[in-house]
């Protein structure tokens, strides 16, 4: 009887220790479970704040690639927009000339909204106004797209002692353009403007006369040194024109600063 009783407590006592276990184990897992849940729960709030911080990145990156872009294109619209430009007296002085009696001489300033004209202002003023004085000065000019070109003539005692100077000026810049560079904004290269200004020489020559027992001279004022030393400008009507500092026409002084237009 002892031993039937004894042996069912053990049993007993057996059956309750693995219900125990059994417990233990299941809140273990549940314990576990909950434990991965919260994971991946924190784990898909870290991904979904990790994609929220990357769209907002996308859309900073947007929106500041929409500024440099607006930026460059406010910047190209600024270099197209070239400011307004004019051309006026920046000296002016009447003088008594020996040989043409009362004369006024004036020496042009540019002016470009927008845009630092002093320096070639000055140099302008500098190089004329000594040869200017006592003399008559005048100017002509023409304001084109991208550049204002200045023809400056000083007339000292007529005819024989003419001189003139020519500044053709980026509207860009302010700056003073290099014969190849006026070419260019003119849609001419340097080959072709040479040889618009031999055939305009060549129908001056004509056209006055001058090749009539000049043919030498007529040689020397179509030659290739002649004609390679001409300068461009564009005159108050807006053609494009040539200047020759020295060509000999067989008359009077043996060499005259000839211009005209290609």
């Amino acid at each position: 009887m002892n031993k039937r009783v004894i042996a069912a407590f053990l049993i007993s006592c057996i059956m309750i220790t693995i219900v125990g276990c059994n417990k233990v184990t299941t809140n273990e897992n549940t314990t576990n479970s909950s434990e991965v849940t919260e994971s991946t729960e924190v784990t898909s709030i870290s991904e979904t704040t990790t994609a929220e911080t990357t769209t907002e990145e996308t859309i900073e990156e947007t929106a500041s690639s929409e500024e440099i872009s607006s930026s460059a294109s406010t910047s190209a619209s600024e270099t197209a927009a070239i400011g307004k430009t004019s051309v006026s007296d920046q000296f002016k002085k009447t003088y008594k000339n020996e040989f043409l009696g009362k004369v006024t001489a004036k020496i042009p300033k540019v002016t470009i909204a927008g845009v630092d004209t002093t320096a070639i202002n000055k140099e302008i003023l500098n190089y004329i106004k000594p040869k200017a004085k006592g003399n008559k000065c005048s100017y002509q000019y023409y304001i084109g797209k991208n550049y204002v070109s200045i023809f400056i003539e000083i007339d000292a005692e007529g005819w024989d002692l003419e001189e003139h100077y020519i500044y053709n000026i980026s509207r860009e810049t302010g700056k003073k353009l290099s014969q190849e560079e006026m070419l260019s904004l003119l849609g001419l290269t340097t080959a072709s403007f040479r040889s618009k200004t031999k055939a305009a020489i060549k129908k001056m020559w004509k056209k006055n006369g001058w090749i009539k027992g000049q043919n030498k001279l007529y040689k020397k004022a179509i030659s290739d040194k002649t004609v390679n030393s001409a300068k461009v400008y564009v005159n108050k009507k807006g053609k494009v024109s040539w200047w020759v500092k020295k060509m000999n026409l067989g008359a009077g002084a043996d060499y005259y600063e000839v211009f005209g237009t290609c």
